[in-house]
Parts: structure tokens; sequence; C-alpha cells
């Protein structure tokens, strides 16, 4: 593992930058999924993260989804639904409840970003075709949420919004106090909570 400084704690760029490794993609900018070697949703967004992130905290998932062929726009409407993943005629798209807290969207588009990474609806992409999720609503983002495709958005997204690696450099360099880590990453306390518990802080 390589790491590199930034030189500004007010930037909040003093973020460990793993060495890129080779990522495949097609022709448009789509996640080619393998089964031949299987990883993690976690390691999915580091890899992602490895590709297509420029090591500034807190992440940008609407940057990174732009980078890999995914964009990001409002949900009409005024409903119960924070987001959703869908694609429309081979074109992947997120949607995302405006109404809601800028907390609640960063992790919204994450947790669908990772749907795609995922390759939850490949089948219609590779087709041209249509096809949803069912749209997600509050319960679905809980990180106790059961269902394993959301289960797996959800470790996509909590890798992607706090990198192990960044999370290990601010507990050691800056701060363990929970709130704060949270306000650096621009996460929800539950978020961070659950973060730190899964990689062994307590």
């Amino acid at each position: 593992v390589c790491y590199s400084m930034k030189s500004s704690l007010t930037d909040r760029n003093f973020m460990p930058i793993l060495k890129r490794k080779p990522v495949c993609w097609n022709e448009q900018n789509q996640v080619i999924i393998t089964r031949r070697y299987p990883m993690s949703p976690a390691q999915h967004a580091k890899q992602i993260l490895q590709a297509h992130w420029d090591g500034s905290i807190p992440v940008n998932p609407i940057s990174i989804a732009a980078q890999i062929g995914v964009y990001v726009f409002p949900l009409e409407g005024g409903c119960s639904t924070s987001g959703l993943y869908r694609v429309e005629n081979g074109v992947p798209k997120i949607y995302v409840n405006q109404h809601e807290s800028l907390l609640r969207r960063r992790f919204t588009i994450a947790h669908e970003l990772g749907h795609h990474v995922l390759g939850h609806l490949r089948e219609a992409i590779a087709s041209g075709g249509n096809a949803e999720l069912p749209r997600d609503g509050n319960v679905t983002y809980s990180l106790a949420f059961y269902d394993p495709n959301e289960v797996d958005a959800n470790k996509f997204a909590a890798e992607l919004l706090m990198p192990e690696s960044a999370v290990a450099y601010f507990v050691d360099k800056t701060t363990k106090n929970l709130s704060e880590l949270a306000r650096t990453f621009n996460v929800s306390d539950t978020a961070m909570s659950y973060r730190l518990s899964n990689l062994g802080y307590f």
C-alpha cells in the first residue's frame, strides 16, 4: 500500500491514497462484474476508490458515480422513498429524494451506486433494456437491514463514504470522538457508529 498525504487539514485532504490497481470496465465505462474471482462489497468499493477518488474527505459520491457513467437525478414528487436505482434503455441512473437531509442523500447515492457496481441490474444494462429495483426507503438504508442485496449495497456505501484506510488515519492522527469523525466524513452519527463498530474500534 502506498500512502500520499496532502498538505492541509483545513481542506480535509490528509487522506491515505491507496495505490491504484487495474479495474475492469467495458467501452461504455461500466463496471464488468465477474463471478470467477468474487469480491466482497467493501472490496468493490475499495476498487472504485482506487480508480476514481481524488483522496479528499468527505468523499464525493456524485463525482465518483459520474466517472463510471452513472448520473444522479432528483426524485420527482413528494414521497417516503429515499432513492432508487433504475436502468433506462440500458443506461444506469440514480434518483434521490431532494427533500431529505444532505447526510441522508449522500448515503442514498452511495447505496444506489452500490447496486450498480455489484451488478444488481446487470442483465438490463447488457441488453439495453429497462429495469428498476424496488424503491428504497428509510428501513432499507439501515445498516442492520437483512435483505442480501440491500445489505451488500449498505456495506458498499459504508466503505465508499468512510474508507477503512481514511477512518484509521483520522482515528490515529486527529480524533476518536464519534461525532467529530461523523462531521469529518459528512455522515450521520449512526452511520459512523456502525462503521467504527464494524472496523473493531469498539
